[in-house]
């Protein structure tokens, strides 16, 4: 039995629930952008700002002494300038959630999402999408969407959407919290 759990441990996909997001590996052009003191636990690959030019999103964990306390998370949105060079253009300290919840972001042109999922008894995922905006030079949230569930009945899921700035102003990604949307109430109509 338990080398079967041990094996499932192992095939379990990055996202699986309770486990901490291993290293990954960057691409060696990204490695000055990860000082000492953290760790790259997520890099994804995407023209953020539509520019044809592939950038990146770079997520570091802070490190901490003691291996069950969880680091701290900045998010890192790294633009490929017309002449290779990379830049960091926006830097955000609380749009990744420390602890296990985080699972993963995905990008396509000019947009990200930063997915959570966590809980206990009252399982919460969170998908929370950031777009570019061409006037402002920034990426600003442009949806929230929040599903629940008790895991007595996983199939009763309850789901609101939220629109920004209709539901709560605009938010840039220098300024966006992600403990900050379960205070959002119910969206409005």
């Amino acid at each position: 039995m338990s080398v079967v759990f041990v094996i499932a441990s192992l095939t379990a996909p990055h996202f699986a629930f309770g486990l901490a997001k291993p290293t990954v590996d960057v691409p060696a052009a990204l490695t000055p952008f990860v000082p000492a003191g953290t760790r790259p636990i997520e890099v994804v690959a995407a023209d953020l700002n539509g520019d044809g030019i592939q950038d990146f999103l770079l997520v570091l964990e802070h490190v901490r002494a003691d291996p069950d306390d969880d680091g701290d998370r900045d998010l890192l949105i790294i633009l490929r300038q017309p002449d290779g060079s990379l830049v960091v253009a926006r830097r955000s300290e609380g749009a990744v959630p420390s602890g296990d919840d985080f699972q993963d972001i995905q990008a396509k042109p000019k947009s990200f999402i930063i997915e959570t999922y966590g809980g206990h008894s009252w399982r919460t995922s969170t998908r929370s999408t950031f777009t570019y905006s061409r006037l402002d030079r920034t990426w600003q949230l442009t949806r929230v969407e929040i599903s629940t569930f008790h895991v007595s009945k996983p199939n009763q899921i309850t789901t609101h959407v939220f629109r920004p700035p209709r539901d709560f102003g605009k938010i840039d990604i220098d300024n966006f919290r992600f403990e900050t949307i379960f205070s959002l109430g119910d969206p409005k109509e």
